[in-house]
């Protein structure tokens, strides 16, 4: 009798828990269906303009200054003009026009070059004189790099230098920002690093900041790379368990030493907090770096370091080719290298005028470039930097959507170009921008981005000559940056979703 109870008491639990089941398959059916009913269908132009237009109402647009330009990247056509002509800050977008210049001027295979020469005499493996590390702008002249050439110098027979490191950066002017707007940003951080025409590492250090054993200890403060050149001078303590890390950096450079000056607190028992900072002594920070390398290969130097140039009586021992510009542009593109588009743009200047090149210079010669061979109306640009982290550039979204068409549509070098674009959902700076779009690997966009500036300017799809380009510049939009990206995206998805219905009718009808 009790056996029989328990198995109905079990069949009727069994039955309700399916109930419930069902009765949420059913509600979440009905949710999906409501939400598909809501959703609207793009299947036109003119329901991807009236969707635009509807967006483009919302208080981040209004209240600023927002400019859109979309066009069909085959035929032509205008999808979408907004305010297509305004002249608007770009941000990173900058960064497309000065890689298309770049790639169009030097090349995609364009190497940059780091040579180290010798003066005196060498015997046996001993240099009596001087060595020179002379700079050729390459903006990716890292650690692992500059080991590289302290080996090959090492492999050569070099032994001992009896003289100086002298760094010879004379392939670039002694400016080290494009213009006075950079001066804004007081502090050094790794985003507005100087140029240099020897520059090592971006320009940049790893200061690591941890705690100690317990509060009221000092903080332990570690420089990467770790170099006699860099001096620590740190007040910072270990805080209470919990409580907020309030360290403070700055820096003071002389040519004999960069001080690193740190004050405020860590908490105890949490990880250590990495900052990184740029170097304005750009050619001291190599020159030490170089000799610190060097002496770990087992090539002793006994003297200085200092900047100056190179002789022609100097003898070579080695030179260090970098990446191909393409390789670079992609990095400097994808993750919005500052540092390493200005380098970029400045070896345009020197390329064309065979002297030390110089930002002025190297955009007037890609704004050239522009008008000449790209066809486009220069008329309202602005190109203060290469970056686009100067506040004083301007841009409409028509150029900007003509140059990325000219280039997919009429460029050799398109290839390079498309590769060179972040992916949405994927890698990069768009890496987090639509990532649940089942269509989101169609979108490859430069992202753009500074204080009340969001800049958005790629193109949908792209293969075989079609697809769509797109310029959206949102301008003064009172530091609202979460809603000006949420803009982006849902033209973005609206894009994606006119154009898979596009070209899927095209496919049927044909």
């Amino acid at each position: 009798m009790n056996n029989r109870l328990e198995t109905e008491r079990r069949l009727r639990m069994r039955l309700f828990r399916n109930l419930v089941l069902l009765l949420n398959m059913l509600l979440l059916t009905g949710i999906t269906h409501l939400a598909a009913a809501d959703k609207k269908i793009i299947s036109t132009a003119a329901d991807l303009k009236q969707d635009i237009t509807s967006i483009l109402q919302r208080r981040v647009c209004k209240e600023g200054k927002t400019g859109v330009f979309i066009q069909d990247l085959e035929s032509g056509e205008i999808l979408i003009d907004s305010n297509g002509d305004r002249p608007l800050m770009p941000a990173s977008n900058q960064k497309i026009i000065s890689t298309v210049g770049a790639l169009g001027i030097l090349s995609p295979q364009y190497l940059f070059n780091t040579s180290v020469y010798y003066s005196g005499s060498m015997d046996q493996g001993r240099i009596s004189g001087n060595i020179f590390l002379v700079g050729g702008g390459d903006p990716f002249l890292t650690k692992e790099v500059l080991w590289k050439i302290a080996e090959r110098v090492y492999a050569m027979g070099v032994r001992s230098v009896s003289g100086d490191i002298v760094t010879d950066g004379h392939y670039f002017d002694d400016k080290g920002y494009p213009d006075d707007d950079w001066k804004r940003i007081t502090m050094p951080l790794w985003y507005n690093a100087p140029t240099g025409g020897i520059a090592f590492n971006f320009n940049a250090i790893s200061v690591i900041a941890s705690p100690g054993s317990k509060p009221g200890d000092p903080a332990k403060i570690t420089i990467d790379p770790p170099l006699e050149y860099f001096e620590i001078q740190s007040t910072a303590t270990t805080g209470l368990p919990k409580s907020k890390v309030t360290l403070i950096l700055d820096i003071k450079e002389s040519s004999e030493k960069c001080i690193i000056i740190i004050k405020g607190k860590i908490p105890v028992n949490i990880s250590p907090q990495t900052y990184y900072r740029h170097i304005k002594s750009s050619q001291e920070y190599a020159g030490h770096s170089f000799r610190y390398l060097l002496q770990q290969v087992g090539v002793l130097v006994g003297g200085d370091v200092r900047q100056g140039k190179k002789g022609n009586e100097a003898k070579e021992i080695y030179v260090n080719n970098s990446l191909p510009l393409s390789e670079l542009l992609r990095s400097a593109n994808k993750f919005s290298n500052n540092f390493m588009m200005e380098q970029i743009v400045k070896a345009v200047a020197a390329e064309s005028c065979h002297c030390s090149g110089s930002t002025r210079f190297g955009m007037q010669k890609i704004r050239e470039f522009l008008a000449t061979v790209v066809h486009l109306d220069t008329a309202g640009m602005v190109l203060s930097d290469g970056s686009g982290l100067s506040r004083l550039d301007r841009v409409s979204p028509r150029q900007m959507a003509h140059v990325i068409r000219w280039t997919l549509n009429e460029s050799d070098f398109a290839p390079e170009f498309m590769t060179c674009l972040p992916i949405a959902g994927v890698d990069g700076t768009m890496k987090r921008r639509i990532a649940k779009h089942p269509n989101k690997r169609m979108i490859r966009a430069k992202t753009g981005l500074i204080n009340n500036v969001v800049c958005l300017s790629g193109v949908v799809d792209g293969r075989r000559g079609k697809g769509l380009v797109f310029s959206i510049f949102i301008n003064q939009n009172k530091g609202r940056h979460g809603e000006s990206k949420k803009v982006q995206d849902d033209i973005l998805e609206s894009m994606l979703d006119y154009w898979v219905r596009h070209e899927n009718n095209h496919a049927a009808f044909n």
